[in-house]
Order: structure tokens, then C-alpha cells, then sequence
């Protein structure tokens, strides 16, 4: 199984992300994607997450390197949660982001998956 180190950048007009992993044989990979998109700080968090993860093609260790305290704790401690009260939170309201909470479950299912705080600026 690979480890691969998954990096999102956020800024007020897109997202990106940065993956690397070595392989077998000690060759180092590393893929990035940029996208422009209308959205909140914490959707594009979850667009660059959820995209990096669509391109893995078998199961891997995932450390997601992030320095949004939504995500970490979204995926540390919120999620199970959520998931077994149908996306409801506590105030009785639907859980935003839903639909990509929803894709991010979906796509990290055969992965493990760690998230690492990273500092900001």
C-alpha cells in the first residue's frame, strides 16, 4: 500500500492540491491540480480533497496535510456522527457541505486515511 501525501491550497479564488508517493522502486511521483471555482473557503478544502483522491488507483494510506481546523475535525470527529444521524447536527439543521462530505465518504472508503494540522501564514 502506498503513502501518499495529499497537500491542499486554498485562496480566495481557487483550489489546488499536490500529491506525491514513492513507489517499489524508489521512484518519487507527484501530481498537482489548480481550479478556479465560486466557493467557500471549506468547499474548496473538500474539492481539492476529493479530487486528489478520484485519481488513486488502488488503496492507500492517505495523510491529508491541511491547515483547516473544519477538516480535521470534520474527518476526526464529526463524520461518523453525521453519518448516523443522516447529516442532521446537533441544531437539528442538515450538515453543510453535505453532498461532498457525502463524494469524500464514498471516494475514501478503501483508503485509510490520516489528517495532519498543518501551520498556516
Amino acid at each position: 500500500m502506498y503513502k501518499v501525501d495529499l497537500y491542499t491550497i486554498v485562496d480566495s479564488k481557487s483550489y489546488a492540491y499536490q500529491i506525491s508517493f514513492t513507489d517499489e522502486k524508489g521512484k518519487v511521483h507527484e501530481r498537482s491540480h489548480r481550479r478556479e471555482i465560486k466557493a467557500s473557503k471549506n468547499q474548496k478544502e473538500l474539492y481539492a480533497i476529493i479530487d486528489a483522491v478520484k485519481i488513486l488507483k488502488s488503496k492507500c494510506h492517505v495523510v491529508i496535510h491541511t491547515e483547516s481546523n473544519y477538516i480535521i475535525s470534520a474527518i476526526r470527529n464529526w463524520l461518523t456522527q453525521w453519518q448516523q444521524d443522516k447529516f442532521i447536527n446537533a441544531k437539528g439543521q442538515e450538515v453543510k457541505n453535505k453532498n461532498l462530505w457525502e463524494e469524500y465518504i464514498l471516494l475514501t472508503l478503501k483508503h485509510e486515511v490520516e489528517v495532519v494540522k498543518e501551520d498556516g501564514n
